[in-house]
């Protein structure tokens, strides 16, 4: 291995690495959350809260969730009867003003009766669109269909007899969706259960959904012979469009879903995160891409990230296999050994420079760059690792070896020079 590494020495390659700076976008973003209180929202789930408490916990985990990224202002806003009513004082606050206005609302103080679902969300576009923010998001969370929209609003109209987007024209699911389109908004979509009001505490009399239900009145759209679709092929659609995503939350599910938890075991850890990680380079819209989890339109080193700050407190029942550690820079032929670590940056992970021989093993390499990049010469041992890298898992200029063996690594290798492979077997080139 010496005379390898002598060999190695002659080769010097300078290597320029632009690192994009996201934190002022992050910092201009700005999200309106707007929550059904239609008397409907009152019904029981199988968790023994109701739809409008559940809404209330999505807002918050959303909120949560977007803050790791910067957030320049949350609006909260709550809908019923004939229009949505601002409850956040001033407009757009901070997030911790936000989550406690969140905390304090009662269905009882704000809400019962109709669904005027087509005036709010159009005119939450509205104040979305005149903020000055970069990136904007807006939360929606409702259980009914359009039901109380006065005929004088903006987006107010007949059931579109069009199942299909754009819909019939002049319908309220044609002005929302052209509203919606055209914004620039990513739309968040939680739909809880539109079934029957059931449980332990009914919905208001007053409440016309409490006789009938946004399923039974669909049912009675199509028997008269039109075809409008149903609220989730309707949200399913402004979520394409908008670049957002639709969940939906049936009132039988004993938990809300989780945040980063893409395997869908209610919880999240490195199994989810490896999952995000050996998907980067995927390309597709948010609504089809559960793993896109920042709804830029792929998979990469931020989703990662966001499951990673997501993780279950106490884990999912089996320890974390590995133990955070720094990038590593090695410009010395004194060997480099990294056993049973998580090496995790956006930046490169493994920085190896003039000559240097580095052994990775039982470990987990995951780049936002190059996973292994190489400038001059290295010898590099992998066994029994994942390497991941978003830019490439290996990028070498100059002369590099690399011996691996029940490996995987995903991304791709860029070689411009002297580069050998010495494959062991067992290893997985994704």
């Amino acid at each position: 291995m010496s005379n390898v590494r002598i060999l190695l020495l002659g080769f010097t390659v300078v290597l320029a690495t632009i690192i994009g700076g996201s934190a002022t976008a992050h910092a201009q973003r700005k999200m309106l959350v707007l929550i059904d209180a239609s008397g409907s929202m009152d019904t029981v789930r199988a968790d023994a809260g109701t739809r409008f408490e559940a809404a209330k916990q999505r807002a918050l985990d959303q909120i949560a969730v977007q803050a790791i990224s910067g957030l320049a202002g949350v609006a909260v806003y709550t809908f019923s009867d004939t229009t949505s009513t601002l409850q956040t004082l001033g407009g757009f606050v901070d997030k911790n003003t936000a989550i406690a206005t969140i905390t304090g609302l009662d269905l009882l103080t704000v809400g019962g009766g109709n669904t005027p679902l087509a005036g709010s969300m159009c005119a939450a576009v509205d104040t979305l669109t005149a903020e000055p923010a970069i990136e904007k998001i807006l939360e929606v969370a409702s259980d009914g269909e359009e039901n109380f929209t006065p005929s004088t609003d903006q987006c107010a109209g007949p059931f579109s007899t069009d199942s299909s987007p754009p819909y019939t024209l002049d319908s309220w699911q044609n002005k929302v969706y052209n509203k919606v389109a055209d914004a620039g908004i990513a739309v968040q979509i939680d739909l809880f259960d539109p079934g029957p009001v059931t449980g332990a505490r009914l919905a208001r009399t007053t409440d016309p959904e409490a006789q009938a239900t946004a399923k039974a009145r669909l049912l009675t759209a199509a028997a008269a012979g039109s075809g409008p679709p149903t609220l989730a092929e309707f949200f399913t659609q402004i979520a394409l469009v908008s670049g957002g995503r639709l969940t939906v939350i049936e009132d039988t599910a004993p938990t809300l879903p989780v945040f980063a938890d893409v395997n869908g075991n209610s919880c999240v850890d490195r199994s989810d995160a490896l999952l995000i990680a050996r998907s980067f380079g995927l390309v597709a819209p948010p609504q089809n891409n559960p793993l896109d989890l920042d709804l830029d339109g792929k998979v990469g080193f931020s989703d990662y990230a966001l499951a990673v700050s997501r993780f279950t407190p106490g884990g999912c029942g089996a320890a974390d296999p590995y133990v955070s550690r720094a990038p590593i820079v090695c410009s010395s032929v004194r060997p480099v050994v990294i056993d049973g670590a998580a090496i995790e940056s956006g930046g490169i992970t493994i920085d190896a420079r003039t000559a240097c021989q580095i052994i990775i093993k039982n470990s987990l390499i995951v780049s936002g760059q190059n996973a292994i990049n190489i400038v001059g010469a290295a010898v590099i041992s992998v066994d029994n690792s994942i390497l991941v890298g978003e830019t490439a898992v290996l990028m070498s200029r100059g002369a590099s070896l690399l011996i691996a063996k029940n490996s995987v690594f995903h991304g791709t290798r860029n070689t411009d020079g002297a580069f050998a492979l010495i494959d062991l077997g067992g290893n997985t080139f994704e």
